[in-house]
């Protein structure tokens, strides 16, 4: 498993309309499917499978991981 930070959106009052800050750190599990219904059948993603400090298992997409290196 692998240290990683969670990134969130903060929209910012000048410059881009908003920036990825950081949210909270979790344990990367791997890298899994999840899926999305639409009209015309299933949209499938990827997604990374976290576990938070809690114990709490989290599906988040990849653009908003940061691995942080090892000590």
């Amino acid at each position: 498993m692998r240290k990683a930070m969670v990134l969130k959106k903060q929209y910012a009052i000048t410059g881009p309309a908003f920036i990825m800050v950081d949210d909270y750190e979790a344990m990367f599990h791997c890298w899994g499917a999840d899926y999305e219904e639409f009209e015309s059948g299933p949209g499938n993603y990827t997604v990374a499978i976290l576990e938070k400090e809690d114990g709490s298992v989290v599906l988040e997409h990849p653009s908003r991981v940061r691995f942080i290196s090892g000590e």
